[in-house]
This record gives C-alpha cells, sequence and structure tokens, in this order.
C-alpha cells in the first residue's frame, strides 16, 4: 500500500513538474513525464529499499536481543 501511494505521489509530482516547469520551456508532452516519472520512480525503488531492508534488520537485531522474534 505504501509503495503504491508512494508511485502516484511520484507520478502526480513528476507531471507537475514536468508539464509545469519544463512545459512552457521545453514543449514537453506528457509521454516526456511519464518518463521522468517512471525513472523517477526506477531511483527512489532502489534508494527506499534498501533503506527499508536496512532499517528492518536493525530492528531485527534489537528484537532478538530482546527475545523476540518476528
Amino acid at each position: 500500500v505504501f509503495f503504491f501511494v508512494v508511485n502516484l505521489l511520484i507520478l502526480y509530482l513528476a507531471k507537475i513538474v514536468g508539464l509545469g516547469l519544463l512545459g512552457p520551456v521545453l514543449k514537453v508532452d506528457t509521454i516526456y513525464s511519464l518518463i521522468f516519472a517512471s525513472l523517477v520512480n526506477v531511483a527512489l525503488v532502489f534508494i527506499i529499499l534498501p533503506v527499508f531492508s536496512i532499517i528492518n534488520e536493525i530492528f531485527k537485531k534489537k528484537s532478538a536481543e530482546r527475545g523476540l522474534s518476528f
């Protein structure tokens, strides 16, 4: 659910950024803003997923020290 919301937000923001800022300057189409959105999306997934997995590992170690298990 979280990633779905993030995806929607990124697409929406990329459309605003792509069409709002670059549109008048470069005459950017919606296709270009969608390509930009997908690139940003992929980049964020590659940034966010490792961070979440690291945080998850830290929580697992701390909870294992306390005797809890997931």
